[in-house]
């Protein structure tokens, strides 16, 4: 069931007399995902990963739960990190759960379309596909029993008002877990939620993104819940947010430190691979040669919250017709309504319209390379 946790991370973070913040990361890795939640683990001491919940959106759940054990396993196998005292910490700050999470949305159905075309079909860029995975033989996760949203609640129970979930993928997880377990939402310190293109087209189609019109009704409602503070960051921030190939490159062939906060050579060279398929797409898409880095970019919210300028707003989302999906906001104080609509109950959230992109890179580059 364990695997070692951001120990260094942990005690280093201690040393400068700081508590790092306990996060429960939501995801459906993805290659994006990928770069994400190794990052957390191994290169952010301002963090301390508790678990990974599997979701659909990139890939299946059950392809979701597979991948996020094996990134606890390229994690662990990280030898170059190990090994040192000062890298030891306690026990219980060892330990990262996986728990499978919901394979359909709200309304009962599957996702129609997985983005293999995006992520490849294994979901890191198929380039692993023709030899026999090793990582698989040495050790394998043992999955947390009950699921995503009794882990939510477990670890929200054992360290209250100090989890934030870190919501990569639609937000059936957590919206389930807060239906399952009503205290759970004041028992959090917070929840952000990759997803919304609320001054942007989205990518999906001009109205929507992946991760909110995958489960437009579970955003919706997540979107509404009080007792939690709530923080979105879509496609309006992590567009603008990039990797070079150039520097994809220089992350591959950069050779680890020990002592500095970054990734380790398997690491590298894992992400380097993967995301070969993910510059292709990118390419495609997008004349660019490089990678968006929507998923760290979300991770960056909690680290360095002060980057991004944060807008007050009640917000809803279409959940039907070809608006499905869309992201429509009330911003406070713009308007005095005079007679109640759909948003004058809700609660306000917390979006990020824009941020100071050139900060938010140089402090990924750092920890990439």
């Amino acid at each position: 069931m364990t695997t070692n946790a951001p120990a260094k991370a942990d005690s280093r973070a201690r040393k400068q007399g700081k508590s790092p913040i306990k996060v429960i990361i939501d995801t459906d890795p993805g290659i994006d995902d990928a770069f994400a939640v190794l990052m957390s683990l191994s290169c952010a001491p301002e963090l301390r990963v508790l678990a990974l919940t599997s979701s659909f959106g990139n890939v299946r759940t059950e392809k979701a739960t597979e991948n996020c054990k094996k990134l606890l396993r390229i994690y662990k196998s990280s030898g170059s990190r190990k090994g040192s005292e000062d890298e030891k910490g306690d026990e219980k700050d060892d330990v990262v759960y996986v728990a499978e999470g919901s394979k359909k949305a709200l309304n009962g159905k599957q996702k129609e379309h997985i983005a293999d075309f995006v992520h490849g079909k294994d979901g890191f860029g198929d380039f692993e596909k023709d030899k026999e995975d090793l990582l698989e033989a040495k050790e394998d996760v043992e999955v947390y029993p009950g699921g995503s949203a009794k882990l939510m609640y477990d670890l929200a129970k054992t360290y209250p008002g100090e989890v934030t979930i870190v919501c990569l993928a639609t937000a059936t997880n957590v919206v389930n877990a807060f239906r399952e377990y009503e205290d759970l939402p004041k028992l959090l310190r917070s929840v952000v939620h990759l997803g919304g293109a609320y001054t942007v087209s989205g990518n999906v189609n001009p109205a929507a993104e992946a991760n909110v019109y995958a489960d437009a009704e579970a955003a919706d409602e997540l979107y509404g819940t009080r007792g939690v503070d709530i923080y979105a960051v879509g496609l309006d921030v992590t567009m603008n947010v990039r990797m070079t190939e150039e520097n994809l490159i220089k992350m591959r062939d950069t050779k680890y430190v020990k002592g500095r906060e970054t990734l380790t050579d398997e690491e590298r060279q894992f992400l380097f691979n993967s995301s070969q398929f993910y510059m292709n797409y990118h390419i495609k898409s997008l004349n660019f040669r490089g990678v968006l880095q929507h998923d760290s970019v979300c991770v960056m919210t909690v680290i360095h919250p002060e980057m991004f300028e944060w807008t007050r707003a009640r917000v809803r989302v279409a959940t039907e017709s070809f608006t499905r999906g869309m992201v429509i906001m009330d911003k406070e104080g713009e308007k005095n309504w005079s007679f109640e609509n759909a948003w004058t109950e809700r609660p306000l959230m917390n979006v990020a319209l824009t941020a100071d992109f050139e900060a938010i890179e140089k402090a990924l580059m750092e920890r990439f390379i």
